[in-house]
């Protein structure tokens, strides 16, 4: 299996269903990809405003 660091991130483009899997593999992987869900929003939320202009 990859590292943990590598497989949270991936795991967000599947949303809540990745990450649900990420913790069933451990829960460091289930943190990152928590955490990459939570950036990925807060990223989305201060840029498409900038994009949209």
């Amino acid at each position: 299996m990859a590292h943990p660091l590598k497989f949270g991130p991936s795991a967000m483009a599947a949303h809540g269903i990745g990450t649900a899997r990420a913790f069933q593999i451990s829960t460091l992987a289930g943190a990152f990809a928590g955490l990459a869900i939570g950036l990925n929003a807060l990223l989305t939320a201060l840029l498409a405003p900038l994009i949209v202009r």
